[in-house]
């Protein structure tokens, strides 16, 4: 009899939270404003050698939106990206021994500025689901 009480009195606070609960998911799940993305393959050497790990940064050409980024592994990378002419933006260090023993390890970048932060690399998206479409070698050279 008691839990039958409870429960009584508690029923409309559940079903009031499940109204809301329903309410909130039913905005989640719906038509979206966010950039159709597509596949996107790519390949990097260094000195004709495949780089060995390393970041992809693609940006918009014009600067407006947002970029897509991957992860460079063994010379390959692939993700979904958005359409349109593309600045390609490529960065790779190595862990280098600390100076002193017990002391933190520095880094070395390994591509140059000409591939990043001062890239002249391009890619042009296209509104694709055939990854074959939108493949890409980058061959960069370290000097």
């Amino acid at each position: 009899m008691f839990i039958n009480t409870i429960c009584k009195s508690y029923l409309p606070f559940m079903a009031l939270s499940a109204g809301w609960l329903l309410t909130a998911l039913a905005g989640c799940g719906g038509g979206s404003d966010a950039p159709q993305r597509y596949p996107i393959l790519g390949r990097v050497t260094l000195d004709g050698n495949p780089l060995e790990s390393g970041e992809v940064l693609i940006l918009p050409a014009d600067g407006k939106g947002r970029p897509d980024a991957g992860t460079i592994k063994n010379g390959e990378f692939s993700f979904d990206c958005t359409e349109g002419s593309k600045r390609v933006e490529i960065t790779s260090t190595k862990e280098i021994p600390p100076a002193s023993p017990g002391g933190m390890p520095d880094y070395v970048t390994l591509i140059p500025k000409k591939y990043n932060s001062a890239s002249t690399l391009t890619a042009e998206v296209k509104p694709s689901r055939n990854v074959s479409d939108n493949t890409f070698e980058f061959s960069l050279k370290s000097k």
